[in-house]
Formats: C-alpha cells, sequence, structure tokens
C-alpha cells in the first residue's frame, strides 16, 4: 500500500494535471493492474519485453497503475499536451516507480518534450515484436529534453513531395547512477588497465 505521504502527493499531482488539462483539451485516463506467477527460477522474457522497464525478474510480481494524459488539439498552430503515470509495484526494483511526467510543446510540426516519456519506434509495433536493433521499449523512461519534428514532414521542392523526413535530437540524464555500485560492487574511480 502506498504510505500516506505519498499518497497524498500523487493525488495532488493527478488533481492538478486533471484541473490544468480539463480546462483545455480533451483528458484520457488509464488504469491498469497486473499480476504474474507460475512456476521456476524466474519471470520469461516475452512477459517482460516492450514494457519500457516496467518488469520485474522476480516469477511472483505485479503492479497498479493510474495515469492521465491530453492530446494535442490538431486545429491549433501552438499547443502543449502533458501527461503523468504513477506505479506501485510489488516485487519490482522499486515499490513506487514515477513512469511517465511530461509536458510537450507542439509549434506547427516541431515538437519540444521535456520530462520522461515512453517512446516507441517507428518502424515497429510494439505489440508484435520484442524488440528492435536500434530503438528498444525495454529501458524505463529516463528525463531528457528533446527537439524534433512530431510528424513526418514532406518538401514539396524535392521530389514533388515523395520525401518525407521524421528527425529528433535528445539530452538526457540517467537516474539510477548508484545501480552499479549497489548490485555489483562497481566503483567508478577505478579505472581498468
Amino acid at each position: 500500500m502506498i504510505p500516506y505521504p505519498r499518497l497524498k502527493i500523487c493525488l495532488l499531482l493527478l488533481l492538478c494535471c486533471v484541473c490544468v488539462t480539463q480546462s483545455y483539451s480533451q483528458v484520457s485516463y488509464r488504469v491498469e493492474s497486473e499480476a504474474i506467477g507460475g512456476s521456476g527460477e524466474s519471470t520469461p522474457f516475452w512477459l517482460m519485453s516492450n514494457r519500457h522497464g516496467l518488469s520485474s525478474i522476480d516469477l511472483a510480481n505485479g503492479y497498479v497503475r493510474a495515469g492521465l494524459k491530453n492530446e494535442y488539439n490538431p486545429a491549433k498552430l501552438f499547443d502543449y499536451r502533458m501527461g503523468l503515470d504513477l506505479v506501485e509495484a510489488h516485487n519490482y526494483t522499486s515499490k513506487f516507480i514515477l513512469q511517465q511526467a511530461y509536458l510537450d510543446l507542439r509549434f506547427k510540426k516541431i515538437e519540444l518534450s521535456i520530462g520522461s516519456k515512453e517512446y516507441n519506434s517507428v518502424h515497429k509495433n510494439q505489440l508484435l515484436s520484442s524488440g528492435g536493433m536500434n530503438w528498444s521499449g525495454n529501458a524505463r523512461p529516463i528525463p531528457m529534453v528533446r527537439l524534433g519534428n512530431s510528424d513526418f514532414m514532406s518538401f514539396p521542392w524535392l521530389l514533388h513531395n515523395r520525401f518525407k523526413i521524421k528527425l529528433a535530437m535528445a539530452f538526457g540524464w540517467f537516474t539510477d547512477g548508484n545501480y552499479q555500485a549497489q548490485t555489483v560492487r562497481f566503483d567508478p574511480k577505478i579505472k581498468d588497465s
């Protein structure tokens, strides 16, 4: 169960996001739960893949997840969207997970995204694939600043609108710097020779 102060903060964050997004655009809510159990030593890979780090190798695990987000209004030249996704987990590396918290700003087709957000590969169907060579949905989203175009853009002067491009540039921060030190007694001061 979520301790009272943490529950109070989570509910306050959700309420603030609902109030802000409700007044400007359509809000979608998401509540889900999952439980995994069985026999053996650990959870099979196919039950853990493409979950953006929301998985556990312990055989008996589960979570309750709640989130909300709003979408862009296509009629607006300048728009924003935001999302918040919270998880209470059992037999995971953390009991409480802030899975997503982001703010996206869009002008025409140029988008600036700030925060932790789940991204999927443009070339793979996440429901049918176990991952790709250049992008995998198996790691938890990291806080980042990302600038790019939100959809494919065509260039009318190049190949008569037959050439489209989608680009993004991002800078992120890893938040689990002590993971190596805690699990394998890694000391970053010692250099390999």
